[in-house]
C-alpha cells in the first residue's frame, strides 16, 4: 500500500479486532457477515477494474499535438496511483477482515 501516513497499519489493527468481535457471534451469522464482505469487496474490485480498464484507453488516445496531451497523461497517471492505492486498502480488507472470519 502507497499510503505514507501510517493510516494503513491503524486500518489493519481495526480490521483484525472486527474479526475477532464477529468470531465471537454464531457460526450462520459469521458465514453471512463474511458472504456480505465477499459481495462488497467484489463488487469494488469490479469497479475499479472498470476506471482502469477506462483509463487504460485513454492513455492509449493519440492527443499529439493536442494542448491538453500532457495535462491528460498527468490526471491518467493520478488514476493510475489512486486506483493503485484502492486496489491496496481492498486488499487489506479481505485480509484482515473478511479472511480472518472462521466460517468452520
Amino acid at each position: 500500500m502507497t499510503r505514507e501516513d501510517g493510516r494503513g497499519e491503524d486500518f489493519r489493527l481495526a480490521f483484525e479486532k472486527l474479526a475477532e468481535l464477529v468470531n465471537q457471534l454464531p457460526v450462520e451469522e459469521r458465514t453471512a457477515l463474511r458472504s456480505t464482505l465477499g459481495g462488497y469487496t467484489h463488487d469494488l474490485k469490479h469497479t475499479l477494474g472498470l476506471i482502469t480498464g477506462a483509463n487504460g484507453i485513454l492513455l492509449r488516445l493519440d492527443l499529439a499535438g493536442e494542448a491538453q496531451a500532457e495535462e491528460v497523461r498527468e490526471m491518467a497517471g493520478m488514476i493510475t496511483h489512486a486506483a493503485g492505492d484502492i486496489d491496496a486498502m481492498v486488499m487489506q480488507l479481505v485480509e484482515h477482515l473478511s479472511n480472518q472470519i472462521e466460517i468452520d
